[in-house]
């Protein structure tokens, strides 16, 4: 059988059962090479540089009896606590006796020297500093001259290399699936910044939703109920008082959680009045959520509270895109709002209000980019698109759900790129 073939049949079968311990690589070599050559030790080691006589350091030795005498560290690093030894020669790729080699710092390691006659030294010709090498001892006495042994030079490399390859491919699985973990529970700790499935306030119909594109993302929201912190006469009869939030980080992914994860938690501690106004609030986050050196991400956001005694909704906008206002009458359209910068942009800045009148059956749709920005085959939903979306059902949820099937439908199987939240208010029509 010829060599390439053999040792690809060998490597499957010894790459079976492949771990992400270096020391299994070490022991998979010597078992390959055993079935070639018989009964070896073998082992890593590395020409020491800037030494003004020949040192060989250790790395890793496997006996010949696949027991593993000296471990590898995790990354082949090599370390001044490895056993070290002075050599007579400095040759590679011929067999050579281990009398060329001084006395090891290690006594398991001049054990398993003494148990060998001939000592062979292979460059790891790929991956690895030309100072590396492969190390193979054999009980039969090395030739009277250096004897060259290229074939074993070939076999050791096409060995280690392709087991290499093996070991980093199970490292690659085991931290992807360590990273998938993490961004799993990032992800769950994300859901749990998100507002119960039904918001209940009195005098509107709330229903959101939130998709994030992978794990984790930069969208956050919320629509908080106000009435519980107002006077007894401040509040209204039969409606509530009620705040909503919509804001998204620049980038995507667990660096863009976090910073959404940091929004939430000084949202909480805003304790201003109530009437305060959303500009206010903006103020406040953009305050505490400024760092004092320059940082990559923004945040976009609209701000608004609404009072039933007067069916004012008071909003800001911080460079986030405008929502959409589907009247009563069926007309739909962007509010009236013009753009303004986004938070942690500027430390100190005063955002301007806005104010208008609800009226029953009004409805406020508030979105994050991700959703207008939805593309297939590279053609973008846009606002238009989205406006189209937006059908007066009667409910929150039949106009939720119009969405969601006209972007599905928009897609036609395909993946959204980004997150996407929306968040539908509708006022009640009496």
């Amino acid at each position: 059988m010829e060599l390439i073939p053999a040792l690809r049949s060998q490597l499957d079968r010894l790459c079976a059962d492949a771990s992400v311990d270096p020391n299994w690589m070490l022991q998979r070599l010597h078992e390959g090479l055993k079935e070639r050559y018989g009964t070896l030790a073998v082992g890593f080691a590395r020409f020491r540089r800037k030494s003004r006589s020949p040192k060989l350091q250790l790395l890793g030795l496997c006996d010949h009896n696949g027991d593993i005498l000296l471990e590898l560290s995790d990354d082949f690093r090599a370390t001044p606590e490895q056993p070290e030894c002075a050599l007579t020669h400095r040759s590679t790729e011929a067999w050579q006796s281990v009398d060329s080699f001084g006395q090891w710092n290690h006594p398991a390691v001049d054990g398993c020297f003494d148990h060998h006659r001939s000592a062979f030294l292979a460059p790891w010709l790929i991956d690895k500093p030309t100072d590396w090498l492969i190390l193979v001892l054999s009980p039969i006495q090395a030739p009277a001259a250096h004897r060259e042994d290229r074939g074993l030079t070939v076999s050791t490399n096409l060995l280690a290399t392709n087991l290499l390859r093996a070991l980093d491919a199970r490292r690659l699985e085991r931290a992807n699936a360590w990273i998938d973990r993490e961004l799993e529970e990032i992800a769950r700790l994300q859901r749990l910044l998100q507002p119960d499935e039904e918001i209940q306030l009195q005098g509107v119909d709330v229903r959101f939703s939130s998709k994030i594109y992978r794990y984790a993302g930069g969208d956050y929201f919320d629509v908080p109920r106000l009435t519980h912190l107002l006077n007894d006469d401040q509040r209204h009869a039969q409606a509530d008082h009620f705040g909503a939030v919509i804001a998204d980080v620049s980038g995507h992914g667990p660096s863009a959680a976090v910073e959404a994860a940091m929004l939430d938690s000084v949202m909480r501690t805003y304790s201003e009045p109530v009437d305060a106004g959303p500009e206010t609030v903006a103020g406040y986050l953009n305050r505490y959520m400024f760092t004092r050196r320059p940082r990559a991400a923004f945040i976009s956001a609209f701000l608004c509270n609404y009072n039933p005694n007067t069916r004012i909704l008071s909003y800001v906008n911080c460079g986030h895109p405008p929502p959409f206002l589907l009247q009563a009458s069926g007309e739909c359209a962007p509010l009236d709002v013009p753009p303004d910068i986004p938070l942690c942009v500027v430390r100190d800045y005063a955002w301007t209000r806005y104010e208008r009148v609800m009226q029953p059956g009004d409805t406020l749709i508030l979105y994050t980019d991700g959703v207008t920005e939805t593309r297939r085959n590279g053609q973008e939903l846009g606002v238009q698109g989205l406006r189209a979306l937006i059908q007066p059902t009667g409910t929150a949820a039949g106009i939720l759900d119009g969405i969601h099937d006209g972007i599905r439908k928009f897609l036609n199987g395909k993946t959204a790129t980004d997150d996407q939240t929306l968040i539908v208010i509708r006022w009640n029509d009496s």
